[in-house]
């Protein structure tokens, strides 16, 4: 248990707020911080790419886009090359202005 404390100091000291420490539970699960996920924008539902990497282990948040409308931005992209280069904040925002809309209904 004294390991875990110089632990949690230490990354507390390198990392500030952005490391909390979590416990493992039945069916090895965890629970992520409200603080952190509300950092990240993370809400229920949302997916999250796993690593393990440098002996830790990675939480990555993703989204994923059905083929179908990722098929249609290329086509989209494609038939527009030579027109001139808008910039869109989000993916999501770049869907919107082309018509798309990603909403997933849970």
């Amino acid at each position: 248990m004294q390991e875990l404390k110089i632990r949690k100091l230490i990354n507390s000291h390198i990392i500030g707020e952005k490391s909390m420490l979590v416990e493992v539970r039945f069916q090895n699960q965890i629970t992520l911080p409200s603080k952190i996920a509300k950092t990240l924008g993370i809400k229920e539902g949302d997916l999250l790419d796993l690593a393990i990497q440098d002996g830790g282990v990675f939480l990555d948040p993703v989204v994923v886009y059905p083929k179908t409308e990722l098929e249609r931005v290329a086509k989209l992209v494609k038939q527009n090359a030579d027109s001139p280069q808008v910039v869109f904040d989000s993916v999501e925002d770049l869907f919107r202005n082309i018509g798309i809309n990603l909403e997933i209904e849970n």
